[in-house]
């Protein structure tokens, strides 16, 4: 089976620009793909003589008797899974997610030696995984080496191993500036307003990049108050979920503060409950409720850190999305000041 598209997708992202928050869509999509029993296409080399002992067609048509095991398809069937070598003299594995990448051969990428003629089968991932860990003079695996390449190199395999045994992951906060509705999370956040029908600011944009299904959605949940949080579906985004939350328009009293904290906390809380293990925050209540950055910033920061602080065992990657440089400037003198 090959349905990869979410690999890919990843793929793209990260490289547009190479990030943790970036990498980590890249391993949870190969995961998934792993479970739904997908499958990579890798090209083999092989002698006439030992093809004419097999049936060809069974296995390019996917026989389960040659393609149970990328292992017994080497060391059985002496089909010799492809190499290919960096100009650092590293060996590395050859995989493609779809037929599309696997034909687009014109233009390799600089530092990639490419050899002769080459045979393709499929074979489910799991195995393809499992020869990179037992293949002890290789580095790892060089998904789509024709196109935008991702080295997923042992290392890479130990953490993703690692997050699937001893689940959660360890949790992480990031700094990034963008547009958060693009983000490939489980879940962004919505700074709405007390209706959750959509307004301005990041509440719009959220509202038409998820479609008009959203709306739908958020007139069933009847309103939220201050500091609250309801949750919808993603819809069009890539983010699975959206969390709304309704940040407090800033009137300088103390429970201003205490609302804003309230929206951190209780997103987080919620999001727990929908086994989100990563989420987007916008910088809530910074817009047209007028909530000072730097003020807002500080409330973001600790109320984050010690939600995490105080979940250590659930594994949360939070990313906190800067609309602007001026948020995201903000926001890294803080946190350099916390680490401090």
């Amino acid at each position: 089976m090959l349905n990869n598209d979410i690999i890919e997708e990843a793929i793209r992202a990260y490289t547009m620009e190479r990030s943790m928050p970036r990498l980590i869509p890249i391993l949870d999509s190969i995961r998934k793909c792993l479970h739904e029993g997908s499958q990579f296409i890798i090209p083999v080399d092989s002698s006439d003589e030992d093809l004419d002992q097999l049936n060809l067609d069974d296995i390019l048509a996917n026989d389960e008797k040659y393609a149970a095991s990328s292992l017994s398809l080497e060391r059985d069937y002496h089909l010799h899974l492809r190499r290919i070598e960096t100009v650092d003299g590293k060996q590395w594995l050859v995989a493609f997610t779809s037929k599309k990448e696997s034909g687009e051969k014109e233009h390799l990428p600089d530092g990639i030696l490419a050899g002769g003629e080459q045979y393709q089968i499929q074979v489910n991932i799991s195995h393809v995984l499992q020869v990179v860990q037992e293949t002890a003079d290789v580095e790892g695996l060089i998904i789509n080496p024709w196109s935008q390449s991702f080295f997923f190199n042992k290392g890479l395999l130990h953490v993703m191993q690692k997050a699937e045994e001893e689940l959660p992951m360890r949790n992480s906060l990031f700094i990034e500036q963008g547009d958060i509705t693009k983000l490939d999370v489980d879940a962004i956040v919505n700074a709405a307003n007390k209706t959750l029908l959509g307004g301005g600011g990041v509440d719009g944009a959220i509202h038409r990049a998820a479609g008009p299904e959203l709306l739908d959605a958020t007139i069933m949940l009847g309103g939220c108050k201050t500091g609250e949080a309801k949750i919808t579906k993603g819809f069009l985004l890539k983010a699975q979920y959206i969390i709304h939350t309704v940040g407090p328009i800033y009137s300088g009293v103390d429970e201003d503060m205490k609302d804003l904290q309230n929206c951190y906390w209780n997103s987080l809380e919620l999001a727990r409950t929908y086994h989100v293990h990563s989420i987007a925050f916008p910088a809530i209540s910074t817009g047209v409720y007028g909530f000072p950055k730097e003020k807002a910033a500080g409330i973001a920061l600790t109320t984050v850190a010690k939600w995490l602080d105080e979940n250590p065992e659930y594994g949360m990657l939070v990313v906190l999305m800067c609309y602007d440089q001026e948020t995201y400037e903000i926001y890294q003198r803080l946190t350099k000041q916390f680490s401090n």
